[in-house]
């Protein structure tokens, strides 16, 4: 049961009032609530980082965003242009993909939802009067996963009936199964995109742990073709596998033929990337697995990536 997941929840004393706390708990129905006042409060029993990040995942943190909802992505001429922001109403992900850039990038890895929706909604109609937003693109899935939590959370319809009045586009991406959201009409599906995010089975067996199978992601991605969501498919990141180009060309046949031959997907592709944080941490957690057993380079960002032979 999903109101099971969380072994442990805490709620920061200055929101426990708000009308989202109240939501989410209704939603939830945990046994008990710990106040605090805040995250540094919260202590776990991880006696090295890969048993505090699994603990981490068990815990659910409701608390007041101090800082910015909405953030732009830093822009290089060589790699990025475009006006593309993230919105962060949530921080963690349930699931645990060894690949996955949050294991560096985040000092804690505690799933914490920011139920200080006025805070947001103030922020953004002041960056609409600073900013020329006009076919901006906004996605929530940086910090977490877009539809993981939306059965608790309720994010992805609170931010379509904004984004409804704009022109402007809000982009999810997620691995989950979940349906529920494609399951109802109540809400206005206007400049919004769900993407899943797919890999071979081999290599979801293998390296993204905790999520739903290709099936599983496929089924939810024709439910909301079916209600009339815009939809797309990331294949990121790609790895350099043994038989990659075969593994891959599988995976492609078998969504066109999950999903139908007429329909019409947008893919967006990436491949495998990280940082010298980022490597110590997969070399750490998951030893015996092989995507850092290649040839990579270090780019102008910072970021190894493979290296590719133009002979």
């Amino acid at each position: 049961m999903k109101h099971l997941y969380f072994k442990e929840v805490y709620i920061e004393r200055d929101i426990k009032n708000l009308r989202q706390t109240d939501s989410i708990l209704k939603r939830l129905k945990p046994k008990s609530v710990n106040l605090i006042r805040d995250i540094r409060d919260i202590r776990l029993k991880g006696n090295n980082l890969n048993t505090t990040i699994g603990l981490s995942k068990k815990v659910l943190f409701l608390a007041k965003q101090r800082g910015n909802f909405i953030k732009k992505f830093f822009e290089n001429k060589n790699l990025i242009n475009c006006s593309e922001y993230r919105i962060d109403l949530i921080s963690g992900c349930i699931f645990d993909c060894a690949y996955c850039y949050l294991q560096s990038y985040l000092e804690n890895h505690i799933i914490s939802i920011y139920v200080n929706l006025n805070n947001f909604k103030n922020e953004f109609l002041r960056l609409k009067r600073q900013v020329n937003l006009k076919k901006s693109l906004f996605t929530t899935g940086e910090l977490s996963d877009s539809l993981a939590l939306e059965w608790l959370s309720g994010y992805t319809k609170f931010l379509a009936e904004i984004f409804s009045e704009e022109d402007l586009k809000l982009e999810l991406r997620t691995k989950s199964s979940e349906t529920e959201l494609f399951s109802k009409n109540a809400f206005n599906k206007k400049n919004l995109v769900v993407h899943w995010t797919v890999n071979p089975d081999y290599l979801i067996k293998y390296i993204e742990y905790r999520t739903p199978t290709l099936r599983e992601r496929l089924s939810a991605f024709r439910k909301a073709q079916e209600m009339g969501f815009k939809t797309g498919i990331r294949l990121d990141p790609i790895f350099h596998i043994k038989d990659w180009e075969e593994k891959y060309r599988t995976l492609i046949n078998y969504i066109y033929n999950s999903i139908g031959q007429e329909c019409s997907i947008d893919y967006s592709l990436g491949c495998f990337r990280y940082t010298k944080e980022l490597k110590k941490i997969i070399q750490m957690r998951f030893k015996n697995i092989k995507i850092l057993d290649d040839e990579f380079i270090k780019c102008e960002d910072g970021k190894f990536r493979y290296f590719r032979d133009y002979d």
